[in-house]
């Protein structure tokens, strides 16, 4: 019985407490309307409204904003603001001293002139910081911020001079639209979440460009703009704390508006962003300008600045485009004086890193990959999501070169799957030179498919079709861990042979390999290197071999060893594309 006594109890307090909390909340001075009226607002939004004036006007903003608590040194939780849409500034925000505070509400209007033009009418309800909304008291029982939500009010009306006409005029809002500024040669528009925008701009003499950009500073970099001198290598300007302000709203909200001065070349803009509070996703208080969340570049003359686009200002020495399904192709070139080379591609690559379609360049010299397309460092190229584009510049010293493609069993040039890029046609890679200074013959050479690369050892094949060589005379395939195979072979006469070897080499080691000896001297004939082989997908460490192999007659034997680990059956979520081909096959190709 004093248990059905107690329950009624506090289901009646339960009642009472949600009642003092309805009332609390709704408690507040009316609320007087306009030509623009922000009203019945819901927490974690950022509302806004377009604003027209025809001529020169006075007019009154009425605003009810809260802080995040009742404390005296509250942070300010929700407000508005006025954006003037074409200079970006912002004309009219909360001035507290003409706010009248009641705990953790505060009530004002002012007074103010605006110009004709066009404006963007802002309220945040977002909060001053991305844990602010989720810290809310349970039931309301302390004040807080978001308990005032029938409160949140902003209205701008016109002061009426007895003219009888209206300057004040609801426009629509502005939002998501590129914002560029006079002599302007690029913006990225408003930025979203985890997005990479790059532009490229030749600087033909040395000139200022102005700059404006918006982002979030914090210790791992966040959302920011840089520009890279594509020559050196170097960032000419990057957003800093240091050299930002303020922007608004979120304490980690910065601006940067400045010049750089910029000599002759070509240059990459670049803007990055994370996987959280960015535009269309904001975790908090936006800055006094959202749209311009992102990098704007203006305030140029044409003929000292403008858009370098190498597929209309450069001419490639390596065109591997068009590709189809599975291809793997190649081309090796020789530079032979220290130049800036620019790789473009489009492939295709998952959401989660998928490499299915990619292309990568090795220092033949060391053997090493030196750069591979990512998803993290490509584009949309239009159409389907996996479409994906890459620009890349590389430095190239002195030395030889294998640019490679590779693509899967579908969605490509001889089909595409899903929608198509916009460039179809480019689907491949393609390698133009860059600089200030021009190529001139014998700087760069591309040399014939098939050849050893001078000063390496490293042979390729293109295009060979495995099912026309017949059957292998030597098969060690599906190695697995803690193998040591062999196999002995005579040639009657001096003959090609053609080979196909998987394995694990890394630059600290070779770990799953195979070699050919001659019987006679026991010394090594061929043999499975870095340098001699391509990656063959999935980990870093596995490689593959595939070319033509010229012996004199004699007695050999080919053998195949591997480790302890990572071997067939034994890959995890790091197998190449091919884990049957793990091990080595030898075929007899002519005499």
């Amino acid at each position: 019985m004093r248990n059905k006594h107690l329950l009624r109890f506090q289901l009646l307090l339960l009642v009472t407490i949600g009642g003092l909390v309805i009332w609390r909340g709704q408690r507040g001075p009316a609320q007087p309307g306009g030509v623009v009226d922000l009203s019945d607002m819901k927490e974690g939004r950022l509302y806004r409204s377009g604003l027209v004036v025809d001529r020169s006007t006075e007019a009154v903003v009425s605003l009810t904003a809260t802080y995040e608590t009742d404390a005296e040194d509250a942070e300010l939780a929700t407000y508005g603001w006025i954006l003037d849409n074409r200079s970006r500034e912002v004309v009219w925000t909360i001035d507290l001293s003409k706010m009248e505070r009641d705990g953790v509400l505060t009530v004002g209007a002012d007074t103010i002139h605006l110009d004709p033009g066009s404006y963007e009418v802002f309220y945040t309800t977002l909060g001053p910081n991305e844990q602010s909304s989720r810290d809310a008291p349970f039931l309301g029982l302390t004040p807080y911020w978001t308990n005032y939500k029938s409160n949140w009010h902003m209205s701008i009306a016109e002061v009426i001079t007895g003219t009888g006409s209206r300057a004040l005029i609801a426009g629509d809002s502005q939002s998501a639209e590129k914002r560029m500024f006079e002599g302007g040669l690029w913006a990225t528009g408003p930025v979203r979440s985890r997005a990479y925008h790059t532009f490229l701009f030749r600087v033909n003499r040395a000139a200022p460009m102005q700059i404006y950009a918006v982002g979030q500073m914090c210790p791992t970099g966040c959302d920011y703009g840089w520009i890279d001198d594509t020559r050196s290598g170097q960032k000419v300007w990057e957003m800093e704390w240091d050299n930002t302000t303020p922007a608004g709203g979120y304490e980690s909200n910065r601006e940067f508006t400045g010049t750089v001065d910029l000599s002759p070349g070509i240059y990459r803009a670049v803007y990055r962003s994370n996987g959280s509070h960015s535009a269309y996703s904001w975790e908090a208080n936006p800055p006094f300008d959202p749209d311009g969340w992102g990098l704007t570049l203006f305030g140029i003359s044409d003929t000292n600045i403008s858009e370098f686009d190498p597929w209309i200002h450069a001419k490639p020495v390596i065109s591997i485009t068009q590709v189809g399904d599975d291809e793997h192709l190649m081309r090796q070139f020789q530079v032979n004086r220290a130049m800036s080379l620019l790789i473009y591609t489009v492939g295709e690559i998952t959401p989660r890193d998928g490499l299915y379609d990619y292309a990568w360049l090795e220092d033949n010299d060391s053997g090493e990959t030196i750069w591979k397309m990512s998803r993290e460092n490509s584009l949309p190229a239009g159409g389907d999501g996996i479409n994906r584009a890459e620009t890349a510049f590389i430095d190239a010293e002195p030395g030889t070169y294998t640019i490679h493609f590779k693509t899967d069993g579908g969605h490509s040039y001889d089909g595409w799957l899903r929608t198509k890029p916009s460039f179809p046609d480019r689907w491949g890679v393609t390698v133009f030179p860059v600089g200030n200074n021009p190529i001139a013959e014998g700087d760069i050479v591309v040399l014939p498919s098939g050849n050893t690369t001078q000063g390496s050892d490293a042979i390729f094949s293109k295009g060979t079709n495995v099912s026309e060589l017949g059957e292998p005379i030597v098969a060690m395939v599906q190695v697995g861990n803690d193998a040591d195979l062999f196999y002995s072979f005579n040639l009657e006469s001096e003959s090609t042979l053609y080979i196909i070897a998987q394995g694990e080499l890394s630059t600290s080691g070779s770990w799953d390999y195979g070699w050919i000896e001659s019987d006679e001297s026991s010394e090594r004939v061929w043999e499975m290197t870095l340098r001699n082989t391509v990656e063959a997908g999935g980990d870093d460490r596995n490689r593959r071999f595939e070319g033509p192999v010229t012996l004199p007659a004699g007695s050999y034997t080919a053998r195949f060893i591997s480790d302890f680990s990572h071997a067939f059956n034994d890959f995890g979520d790091d197998k190449p594309n091919n884990p049957d081909e793990w091990g080595m096959r030898i075929f007899h190709v002519s005499q």
